[in-house]
């Protein structure tokens, strides 16, 4: 072999290690910052931060994504704009990209029933409603003002059982009134909560007559709220499954 042959050779194995380290450091990459969220994946604004331009058009053009689509996706300034691939589809959030299967729909509506003990299951959330009785005479305060989806549970007056509710995901138009007497567009409360429009049809909401109860997760609305007096409750717990 003579020594443009062999120069060659060591270049080609030089390039091939490079490309295979790449290639390992992408998948480490898109292993640390990347969720698999209802059958697809959220790719935050950190992993095509980290990773060259060539590792980002590698990922998303196997999934079926033009680069023209990638780049269109990277420049756009307004969040829910979307493209379709060949199977999937993408979606520009403010924090990331959502892909998912361009079939994927929001689940439909249901009765809600409210009896100690019921398990409610809705996408890919468990709902369980309970009946509290406060024999202790607890101090209940923050039950009363938790109106917000950190705590897992919101708590409401037993007249809530009452009325009729169904379980559906998020319409347009769709109106929210807070503790306080703060009435929005439930768009514009899920943008104050940081909410993902990709995300909104898949949030668990309880739906009546009087109005929006609440979105699970997001924020309760100021319907049947606790008395300070209040000897027995409904509690309504969730988890994400």
């Amino acid at each position: 072999m003579d020594d443009f042959a062999l120069d060659f050779y060591g270049l080609s194995q030089r390039q091939q290690t490079l490309k295979g380290s790449e290639e390992q450091w992408e998948s480490q990459v898109w292993a640390s910052h990347c969720k698999e969220i209802r059958g697809g994946w959220f790719i935050p604004a950190l992993y095509w931060q980290s990773v060259t331009l060539v590792m980002l058009l590698d990922r998303m053009m196997g999934m079926g994504f033009s680069k023209s689509m990638i780049e269109q996706a990277m420049a756009a300034k307004q969040p829910g704009k979307w493209f379709d691939g060949s199977h999937w589809r993408l979606w520009v959030g403010r924090h990331g990209w959502m892909v998912s299967p361009k079939d994927m729909t929001s689940p439909g509506a249901v009765v809600l029933v409210w009896e100690d003990g019921a398990v409610q299951h809705w996408g890919g959330y468990r709902l369980s409603i309970r009946k509290v009785v406060n024999e202790g005479g607890q101090d209940i305060s923050s039950m009363i003002s938790g109106h917000r989806g950190d705590s897992e549970t919101y708590y409401f007056h037993l007249d809530v059982a009452k009325k009729s509710w169904v379980l559906r995901g998020w319409v347009n138009g769709d109106e929210m009134t807070a503790f306080g007497g703060t009435q929005k567009k439930l768009s514009d409360w899920f943008v104050d909560e940081k909410i993902e429009s990709f995300v909104k049809p898949f949030v668990p909401l309880i739906v009546g007559a009087e109005g929006v109860l609440c979105a699970v997760g997001v924020r309760r609305s100021a319907l049947h709220p606790l008395p300070e007096d209040a000897h027995s409750f409904w509690a309504l717990s969730w988890e994400v499954l």
